[in-house]
């Protein structure tokens, strides 16, 4: 965790002298956590006019929800601090709040409704896996988050939905 800080606090400066490449940071992150509610918002559009039962599209929202539902509890009770918290920087996204930095719910939640997504367009999927992984990456370099939290919310939101569809026959 302290190695994690390090990279934090070295890379921090390049964005606070290089404006456009502090924009750029915020501007993907914005981007990326706009865009995914409306991925989400297609693939329980397209499952709605396709699905032949309702329990299928239930199974469409009902497995990110308790995933994220779940992954909330865990991180809440875990309360690991994040790498702004370990030093006097602030973060170079706003953020409210101290703990709660593992796992990443915005990577968690990216990762599991592309994750999802494969059902209906395994392209898509790969899309939106590809857009939580550059999520990710702000997410570390911002100081919200280490590198071992996104990776935790990346991997155990991708097992979360395979399991589930895999386990409903969905995939």
């Amino acid at each position: 965790m302290e190695k994690e800080y390090l990279l934090y606090e070295r890379v921090r400066p390049f964005f606070i002298t290089h404006g456009f490449c502090l924009s750029l940071l915020r501007g993907v992150n914005w981007f990326v956590t706009l865009l995914m509610p409306l991925l989400y918002f297609y693939v329980l559009w397209a499952v709605y006019l396709k699905a032949t039962k309702a329990w299928i599209a239930l199974a469409y929202l009902l497995v990110p929800a308790t995933g994220f539902i779940i992954l909330s509890v865990i991180r809440k009770r875990m309360n690991w601090l994040r790498p702004y918290e370990l030093g006097t920087f602030p973060p170079l996204l706003n953020r409210e709040g101290k703990g709660s930095s593992m796992p990443s719910r915005h990577v968690f939640s990216a990762a599991v409704i592309s994750t999802v997504a494969w059902g209906v367009n395994p392209l898509l999927s790969v899309f939106g896996l590809s857009l939580a992984l550059l999520l990710a990456g702000v997410r570390v370099l911002a100081g919200l988050h280490f590198i071992r939290d996104v990776v935790v919310g990346f991997l155990s939101a991708i097992l979360w939905g395979f399991f589930w569809f895999y386990l409903l026959g969905l995939f």
